[in-house]
């Protein structure tokens, strides 16, 4: 996927009254707001429908006989990305993976361990927190001693452990022994092309199965391609030759030609002998993951046809409010806005953040006081949204935890760094010059340091 550069002007000030002590305070002040229509939107929905689900997420979580389970985790995680938190509901999830007796780190059951510990690693990931060391455990060594004895898995599994062990498995060996594993259970067990359909069998061929599954054989086929990797994969340093995924590009294509052709006259994918809100969105995920905006923007134009005209953020199936066609709307729409961005779905937000580098330009010496870059440090305070059940701030307030997964996030660039040692360096150069034609002592300003 290819990540856009974010241009960024530096505009630079020069102060007369820079030659004298106390040189004028360079001040960085809002820029105008670059964003498309279309990522206008797409941000809209996406915070309400991660406000409406955390939310949802909260009022579980008031019943003190509640069990949290796996998705509770992935999709508190995706609610984060999307810069919506609730410290109530961070706080009781990472407090329920320290108990002893945790559900979600001690799970019964054959074919759902490795889901739940996946699950886990990616929730503290998001929320900046160690899994190789958390609460005296390392989740990461977990992950991987059971995943590779473990038989008999539902295959939306992988995806979990796919993106748990690209994040958090250091060791390449043991990385590539989970990636090939993924791979051989994957083709041997469930995939498919015949008449019935091409892609993921699981209780028949859909385009459900295969949006949830063949994203991890994407990523494996994308390691070898010389496409500007994702955040999260350009630390792998994986040596792609042991990677046994020979024909993995063209079984995804197949299967992604067989999905595109069940959609309708309105773009949306048929299942159950209707267009599904859950398919459009999980389509539009998959398609957006890909890095293919094109057809993302068609599925995301289809899915909101299915929005709730009675609740903010909630998606229809049969025209009555679902709680399961709006989680899936949640998965499309954060993977959405992020490949608008240039990011994968499973960076974190750190991971995005981090990636963003401004583009440099030589400062112009007759500009105004601005020094911004881009949208000047995002807005996180976006009020209260409010679900059927419970209260949710997104941005400040409660927001102490992981604060914004946009990945447009600007930064305020520091004027001691730029454009204030520019302007200062200027301002100095004119000083000496006046101070040797007129034998005055002049003394210098001090620099302006701005935090980002």
């Amino acid at each position: 996927m290819k990540k856009p550069f974010i241009s960024m002007t530096l505009s630079t000030v020069l102060f007369a009254s820079a030659i004298v002590a106390g040189a004028g305070k360079i001040t960085p002040v809002q820029a105008a707001d670059t964003k498309s229509d279309l990522e206008q939107s797409v941000e809209k929905d996406l915070k309400a429908t991660a406000g409406y689900i955390m939310s949802q997420i909260k009022a579980k979580l008031q019943d003190s006989t509640y069990v949290p389970r796996y998705n509770d985790y992935t999709q508190t995680m995706l609610a984060v990305k999307a810069g919506v938190t609730d410290t109530d509901v961070t706080n009781a999830l990472t407090a329920a993976l320290k108990a002893e007796d945790s559900a979600v780190l001690n799970p019964q059951g054959e074919g759902t361990k490795s889901l739940s510990i996946a699950a886990a690693i990616l929730y503290l990931n998001e929320l900046g927190e160690n899994p190789a060391e958390f609460n005296g455990q390392d989740l990461v060594t977990l992950l991987y001693n059971t995943f590779m004895t473990e038989t008999d898995m539902n295959p939306y599994t992988y995806q979990y452990v796919n993106a748990a062990a690209l994040q958090s498995v250091k060791d390449v060996d043991k990385l590539t022994e989970i990636l090939n594993k993924i791979h051989a259970d994957v083709e041997n067990d469930y995939y498919v092309d015949g008449e019935s359909g091409c892609g993921i069998d699981y209780y028949g061929v859909s385009a459900d199965n295969n949006a949830n599954v063949l994203s991890a054989w994407y990523l494996q086929d994308l390691l070898d391609s010389e496409t500007e990797l994702p955040a999260t994969l350009k630390k792998l340093g994986l040596d792609t030759s042991k990677l046994e995924y020979e024909g993995v590009s063209e079984k995804i294509d197949a299967a992604l030609d067989w999905t595109m052709d069940q959609r309708d006259e309105s773009g949306a994918i048929v299942s159950w002998g209707s267009a599904n809100p859950d398919s459009t969105a999980l389509a539009l995920r998959w398609t957006a993951e890909m890095g293919d905006l094109e057809n993302a923007e068609g599925y995301y134009e289809a899915m909101v046809q299915f929005k709730s005209e009675t609740t903010e953020g909630v998606y229809t199936y049969a025209g009555t409010d679902n709680i399961y066609a709006t989680v899936d709307a949640l998965w499309g729409l954060v993977s959405y806005d992020r490949a608008l961005n240039g990011f994968w779905l499973f960076d974190t937000t750190a991971d995005c953040q981090e990636e963003e580098t401004p583009e440099e330009t030589t400062p112009e010496t007759t500009t105004t006081e601005e020094t911004t870059t881009g949208a000047a440090a995002q807005e996180t305070t976006t009020g209260e949204t409010t679900g059927q059940q419970g209260e949710t701030t997104t941005g400040a307030g409660k927001n102490t935890e992981q604060a914004s997964s946009d990945t447009k996030s600007a930064e305020i660039v520091k004027t001691g760094d730029h454009a204030g040692n520019t302007a200062y360096l200027f301002a100095m150069t004119a000083g000496l010059a006046v101070m040797l034609l007129a034998g005055a002592n002049i003394s210098k300003g001090k620099k302006n340091e701005e935090n980002r």
